[in-house]
């Protein structure tokens, strides 16, 4: 009879508040099923065309990219551009742990202020002018395609990422409980994106570069008289 006291007395103590048994400290916050809205938005921009300057201006912004041996009449410029936002709740799951997911995760990829630049320098009605303008709106254009195949991939990859975690696992009387769960989510998400968009760069650079490249612009210099002159200009630099 002692022997039985003693046992109900034991378990009657274990299972005080004090004694409780946290079994949030066991449930994965991975294994609630919750299923975020996720939008991937993305935009080319507004496109302009700005024929207002000379070369010597046009020559100052490509210094980032410079084409060497160049000078350089024409420009295609593009600001790369991205976020991702998330808003989150959370699930209690006992009086210590909690688990914080998204509800909505909106994610931007895309550009912003896109313009072509073409030395003024050039008459309107020019074969060099008409040459250089198709030149950069070719360049935009590789943007643009390069972000349309990548987008999928990209929509596919964060879909993923979310599977994989779906929740984070917070103290529940933790006052900044719902913004430290969302910042982790936000920092991992991130995290799973950077290589696809650096993958994105790599190849967009790549596409670009058989546009720019010396084999190409000696088949351009023909087209026009007036190149015969870059031409020049390259062959003393090399």
């Amino acid at each position: 009879m002692r022997f039985w006291i003693l046992l109900i007395g034991g378990l009657l103590w274990t299972m005080t508040p004090a004694r409780a048994f946290q079994y949030g400290a066991f449930v994965s916050c991975n294994g609630i099923n919750r299923r975020p809205v996720v939008r991937l938005w993305t935009s080319y921009g507004q496109l302009v065309h700005d024929l207002s300057h000379d070369t010597q201006y046009i020559n100052g912004l490509s210094q980032k990219n410079p084409e060497e041996g160049l000078t350089t009449v024409g420009l295609a410029a593009i600001q790369d551009y991205y976020t991702i936002g998330l808003k989150g709740f959370s699930v209690k799951l006992d009086q210590q742990y909690s688990c914080v997911m998204a509800s909505e995760i909106d994610i931007f990829i895309g550009y912003k202020d896109p313009v072509i630049y073409v030395t003024n320098q050039y008459p309107k009605d020019s074969c060099e002018f008409s040459h250089t303008l198709r030149h950069e709106q070719t360049h935009q254009r590789i943007n643009k395609l390069t972000l349309e195949y990548y987008l999928p991939i990209i929509d596919e990859a964060i879909r993923k990422a979310i599977y994989d975690v779906r929740a984070v696992k917070t103290l529940t009387d933790d006052p900044e409980r719902d913004k430290k769960g969302t910042d982790l989510l936000l920092r991992y998400y991130t995290a799973r994106l950077e290589p696809l968009l650096q993958e994105f760069l790599a190849a967009r650079k790549r596409e670009q570069q058989k546009l720019d490249n010396m084999s190409n612009y000696q088949m351009e210099w023909k087209i026009c008289p007036l190149f015969e002159e870059r031409k020049a200009r390259a062959k003393l630099v090399q």
